[in-house]
């Protein structure tokens, strides 16, 4: 009877997921659509890292490893708000929920009336290198006001770099194709951050809630070009040629060392 009760529920706002990886943007995405008065929009809420799982939660009750995350996501996550709220989401990366007593929440979602907002980064190199940065530095977020420090050469390794690349293709096609069937917008990184009131704006129309003006405290991490940055740079761009000759890598990798 509990269980029906869940289900019967009706719920007068958008529910969304931002679904992606590491260095996407997903704490700009997340923090743009949070200042929205009408949008309440969680962190990473089922990350294995209890800390984590404690932050992204904010007001809610954190979920344990042993609950069972349906119920968790239709009574704690989804549920009544104020008459003012038009959209709740939350963060998902394809590396979450993997638990075998999380595991149901991916198929729950594929079959939901929940909407995907797939945030890739066209750049993998960019997002390679800004994951080994945050990693070494141990910052994962740099505020507006935060004074920037200047950051060292770092040599990235070619055989995880590339490893790296194929991983996040081979996510980013599986997690397309298991919500093929559900209401999914595609956000690119790059384009958010270069179009940043015309991609709002989307995504706004996407969640079907009052357009308004978004913003974030949050700033670009990395300031310098990754030539300057990465101290391997030329040698990891002739490194992949051969890659392209057997057939593991694309054309496409090349275009990652262009300078942005």
């Amino acid at each position: 009877m509990k269980k029906s009760a869940i289900h019967a529920k009706k719920l007068d706002y958008t529910k969304f997921v931002i679904l992606g990886q590491q260095r996407t943007g997903s704490v700009l995405l997340q923090m743009l659509l949070a200042s929205h008065s009408n949008i309440l929009s969680y962190g990473e809420i089922f990350n294995p890292s209890e800390n984590t799982r404690n932050n992204a939660a904010k007001r809610l009750k954190p979920i344990s490893l042993t609950d069972a995350p349906v119920e968790y996501l239709e009574n704690v996550v989804f549920q009544d708000y104020s008459n003012h709220i038009e959209a709740v989401g939350f963060k998902l990366f394809y590396d979450h929920a993997k638990n075998p007593e999380w595991l149901p929440l991916w198929d729950y979602l594929k079959n939901s009336d929940i909407k995907i907002i797939h945030l890739k980064r066209w750049n993998l190199l960019a997002r390679y290198l800004s994951l080994q940065l945050a990693l070494r530095t141990e910052t994962w977020m740099t505020l507006q006001s935060d004074q920037s420090s200047d950051v060292q050469p770092i040599i990235l390794d070619p055989t995880d770099c590339f490893k790296d690349f194929c991983t996040i293709t081979w996510y980013e096609e599986e997690m397309d194709e298991f919500f093929k069937d559900n209401s999914k917008l595609e956000v690119i990184y790059e384009q958010l951050s270069r179009n940043m009131t015309e991609e709002c704006n989307r995504i706004q129309a996407f969640l079907e809630v009052e357009p308004q003006s978004l913003s974030t405290p949050t700033e670009k991490q990395r300031k310098r070009k990754k030539s300057e940055i990465i101290a391997n740079y030329h040698d990891l761009k002739q490194k992949l040629l051969p890659g392209l000759e057997k057939g593991w890598a694309k054309e496409e990798w090349l275009t990652f060392f262009d300078e942005d």
